[in-house]
């Protein structure tokens, strides 16, 4: 056995949705190429970034903005702006009669904003929140983590706080990841009200940047549930950065509407700009019997998708076979967001084998709103037999890191700072029709009152069940799973116990258990009839005092206990 060890009261919100521009957390390369006297005054000193030596994807999100001074702004009557070069394009709609300290220009005309007008509103002693709204795709997530770096960068808070967030997580799990989130102790078992506190205390004497990413939130007064300060109360300059798709989430922060909201649209992507990107993610100059790039809409993931899907044609007979048939896919018009299903479908189909498509697949059983680990998801592959020409873990990694790049490289996935592996909402969507057929059904996060009933009901479609980061705290009886291989109980951080009989039902066929981040202090004796156990998963489990019944399992390749 190998072991391996916010009610509606901030004084100022600002409402941006992104430029497509922002792909890839670009915007802090952008700042570095803009003439000296266009710099930030808010940091004289910020370093220039030689184009060559940005990232692949920032090089090329560069190259298409320079190009944009060929396109006359629509705001200066055909005129050329001579400044586009380092400008990221927002449409401002026209403004409502309540903010007259921001004025815009009316829905028929533009204005393009620079970057460092973007991160001058982290500075700005009006501005509470800065809401990001966009559509799937446009690049809400990068634009957020583009400013939270470069604030990091230039030191302009005390505290900085990300929480990734879904449709489907609930409040209470939002409020625990701000609580994990803070530099300060909170400890296991308080109350709601004693940790809201907490937090409250802790941020009031502070600045800080708190980011919401991809936030659905629907109940009222939501910042004040969160225990997050009124930033323009406290009068320290904190900052709240929102990404949605939804005005409702906006809304939902507050119980009474301020003034000094602006609102700001989105601009696609020029023609040459998509075809700049395209090219730039292929890596070579292409060229087409068909124009797919008008299809794209300006969409960034749409583009990346495409080049995705041709990016390793292997002779030029099948680059055009592949673009044919992206035309075929593509020609019939219907909304931004249907051609993006249809270029994600393509780019599953394009996939190099079954194999790897049921590797991406996999990932749908975890939680949307947090990475997933490129050791570990590696580990879940091979217990689960996707990598079964390995032999051993060495080569089970080489194998496991050359699916990932393929993943990566087709668009379906990408990799955070982190060494974390994340799928795009709007793919995940997408393919969670074909992971229901494969058995890698999604979590889902609606709840019966026992989750032993939930559980019974996830494995009748699924033998791969994940019920990951939910609040249950017991697990009693014998859950009726006799075709379950694997079960992911990972970061149930309220789970205290489960019954001694809780495996007798899976006996025969489980091969991966997570139960990782929980507040487990026994195993059940019933692990002991696990005798097709392949994984077990105990990471961070503090609280649990020895492991036992393990004896028996004679299969057992992985052990990871650290942490205890």
């Amino acid at each position: 056995m190998r072991l391996r060890y916010l009610p509606r009261y901030l004084a100022g919100i600002v409402f941006l949705p992104p430029a497509s521009l922002t792909h890839h957390g670009c915007w802090h390369a952008l700042g570095a190429l803009k003439p000296a006297s266009l710099q930030p005054a808010i940091h004289p000193s910020m370093e220039a970034t030689p184009l060559q030596d940005c990232p692949l994807t920032e090089r090329a999100i560069l190259q298409r903005m320079l190009a944009a001074q060929d396109r006359p702004s629509p705001a200066q009557d055909g005129r050329r702006n001579d400044r586009m070069a380092s400008y990221c394009c927002f449409r401002k709609p026209r403004q409502p009669g309540n903010m007259p300290d921001l004025p815009v220009l009316p829905f028929d005309h533009a204005e393009f904003i620079s970057y460092q007008d973007i991160l001058g509103l982290l500075g700005r002693p009006g501005v509470g929140v800065v809401a990001i709204q966009g559509i799937g795709g446009s690049g809400k997530t990068w634009a957020a983590k583009a400013l939270y770096r470069a604030a990091k960068t230039l030191n302009l808070f005390d505290e900085y706080i990300w929480v990734s967030l879904s449709i489907n997580c609930s409040m209470r799990k939002c409020f625990n990841k701000i609580a994990a989130s803070l530099k300060c102790k909170i400890r296991d078992g308080l109350s709601v009200e004693s940790t809201r506190t907490i937090i409250k205390e802790y941020l009031t004497p502070r600045k800080f940047l708190l980011v919401l990413d991809n936030a659905y939130f629907t109940e009222e007064n939501t910042l004040e549930y969160l225990g997050v300060p009124d930033p323009g109360q406290q009068r320290l300059g904190s900052k709240i950065i929102l990404t949605t798709r939804t005005t409702r989430a906006l809304y939902a922060l507050f119980s009474v509407m301020q003034p000094n909201i602006v609102k700001m649209m989105p601009r696609t992507l020029t023609y040459k700009g998509s075809y700049d990107l395209l090219r730039e993610k292929i890596g070579k100059d292409i060229s087409f019997a068909h124009d797919l790039i008008s299809y794209c809409y300006g969409i960034p993931l749409i583009i990346i998708l495409l080049a995705g899907a041709l990016y390793d044609a292997p002779t030029e007979e099948t680059f055009s076979e592949l673009v044919a048939n992206v035309h075929a896919t593509l020609s019939t018009k219907i909304s931004v967001f249907d051609t993006m299903q249809r270029m994600v479908k393509f780019g599953y189909h394009q996939l190099p084998s079954d194999n790897v498509r049921h590797c991406l697949l996999y990932c749908l059983i975890f939680p949307d709103d947090q990475g997933i680990s490129v050791k570990e998801l590696i580990w879940y592959w091979m217990m689960d037999g996707l990598l079964q020409e390995a032999i051993g873990f060495d080569e089970a990694n080489h194998i496991g890191k050359e699916i990932l790049d393929v993943l990566i490289k087709h668009g379906m996935v990408y990799l955070d700072d982190n060494d974390h592996v994340h799928m795009h909402n709007v793919i995940r969507e997408t393919l969670s029709r074909f992971g229901k057929d494969m058995g890698y059904k999604e979590q889902d996060y609606w709840c019966f009152g026992n989750p032993i009933i939930k559980l019974e009901y996830l494995s009748k479609y699924s033998n791969r069940v994940s019920l990951m980061d939910t609040e249950m705290e017991f697990l009693r009886g014998s859950p009726n799973c006799l075709l379950i291989s694997s079960l992911l109980l990972r970061g149930n951080y309220l789970l205290k116990a489960m019954s001694e009989e809780f495996f007798n039902q899976m006996a025969g066929t489980l091969q991966i258990l997570d139960m990782s981040f929980t507040r487990i202090e026994v195993l059940p004796p019933s692990i002991s009839y696990l005798i097709r156990l392949r994984m077990l998963l105990l990471i961070g489990c503090d609280h649990l005092q020895e492991i036992r019944y393990i004896a028996s399992l004679a299969r057992l390749e992985v052990l990871d206990a650290s942490g205890l």
